[in-house]
């Protein structure tokens, strides 16, 4: 709903509580992307997410997304890493790589709560 600062602040929260620092991480790095105002702020949150859970599909898809959307050459690596992970079964990965074909012109794919539930 827009109000960036107040997601970010409830996702740092939610990331003290071990069992939820993935999503929550991935949530804040969604809020962080979406604010669409620090370029640095997206890469290091990218990138953080990636480093602690380099095998997550989610977490590569973010990172490959942001890369792509930001025209860096290192996004290809990402990329293919998303590529050989991404279970095309699974509707929400479907989704992401219809994303990641378009180059991150499309727009950051949401994630619906009912979907969090089957990871």
């Amino acid at each position: 709903q827009g109000q960036y600062p107040a997601a970010i602040g409830a996702y740092d929260a939610a990331m003290r509580n071990e069992p939820f620092e993935a999503y929550a991480q991935l949530g804040r790095c969604e809020t962080v992307l979406r604010a669409d105002e620090d370029r640095e702020a997206q890469l290091a949150c990218t990138r953080s997410l990636f480093s602690a859970w380099p095998e997550w599909v989610d977490a590569l898809y973010l990172r490959a997304w942001l890369l792509a959307k930001l025209g860096d050459p290192g996004e290809s690596n990402y990329r293919g890493m998303f590529f050989q992970r991404a279970d095309l079964s699974n509707p929400l990965h479907k989704r992401y790589v219809d994303s990641l074909i378009a180059g991150g012109k499309q727009p950051l794919v949401r994630r619906p709560s009912c979907e969090l539930c089957s990871d």
